[in-house]
């Protein structure tokens, strides 16, 4: 291996653990980090980091428009030939964690910044980006592979003109994995605060597969024209990841004080501040 090579691998994440890989797109099989270098095609990112932004660009002309100058994209870290184009990846200086403790706002942050390169590159919106092409591959013939800056970015280096202020809030119309993952999750967030309560605020893994069952149908809806529903193993991070937030912070005491404070603010916006006195004084007539 190169000095290039050795530093993806290293950048990777995933060398001393376990990651799907596959000599066929379609085959991809779960197996070592050290042997899954030697599969033509590679698991991207960990399952609970975002190490790197990957983009395929689906067009005889990739290469060229990726890299030719100038143009508004930053540098890519590896652009890597396909048969219809390229995949085309970044390195994160700051990876984005995506396990059951990860924030939502970072990962919204990083799918809009995902979408605005998919948008600027042109790039095949279907693209789930969890499988790649793997740069590192030894059988790979010269110039297969272009290796471009060593430099790394934070998501703030990697915005475009054509980055979405904000994500779409329907499903259908979220193009990239990142988007996927975070909209399925706004969209069944609330369905899971209500099984919460009906359920009689249960332990978090009872919540977790009245949950799954929610997140999984809400999933299947997802059509193969934005990329199709999010792998099975994702999905069951996220239902873990609800049903352990919820126990914790929707209390049966804790929805009480939400109420009482949504009654208290709904009864300021009507009477004002001094409701009390307003109050007193209708009912006296004055």
């Amino acid at each position: 291996m190169t000095a290039k090579t050795d530093l993806w691998a290293t950048r990777w994440g995933l060398l001393d653990a376990s990651a799907y890989a596959g000599d066929r797109k379609d085959s991809c099989h779960p197996m070592t980090g050290v042997a899954a270098l030697q599969r033509r095609f590679i698991q991207t990112n960990p399952r609970r980091m975002l190490n790197a932004l990957v983009v395929d660009v689906d067009r005889p002309s990739a290469i060229m428009d990726t890299l030719e100058r100038p143009h508004e994209h930053p540098d890519p870290s590896w652009v890597i030939e396909t048969n219809r184009g390229a995949h085309v990846g970044w390195w994160l200086r700051d990876p984005v964690c995506r396990s059951d403790y990860a924030q939502e706002k970072p990962l919204r942050y990083a799918a809009r910044v995902q979408e605005g390169l998919v948008r600027v590159l042109k790039a095949d919106p279907a693209f789930t980006g969890f499988i790649t092409r793997n740069p590192v591959f030894p059988g790979l013939s010269a110039g297969e592979v272009i290796w471009g800056t060593e430099n790394t970015y934070t998501l703030a280096d990697l915005r475009t003109s054509a980055m979405p202020r904000q994500l779409p809030k329907k499903i259908a119309n979220i193009r990239s994995d990142l988007g996927r993952n975070c909209a399925l999750f706004e969209h069944a967030r609330h369905e899971v605060y209500r099984l919460n309560r009906i359920m009689g605020y249960p332990t978090a893994t009872a919540l977790y597969h009245a949950s799954l069952s929610h997140l999984l149908d809400v999933n299947g809806t997802i059509s193969t024209t934005v990329g199709g529903p999010l792998p099975l193993p994702e999905v069951r991070s996220m239902a873990r990841s609800m049903a352990k937030w919820t126990t914790c912070n929707h209390t049966p005491e804790q929805f009480t004080t939400i109420q009482s404070t949504r009654g208290q603010r709904s009864a300021e916006k009507r009477w004002g501040s001094n409701n009390s006195q307003k109050i007193e004084e209708f009912l006296n007539g004055c």
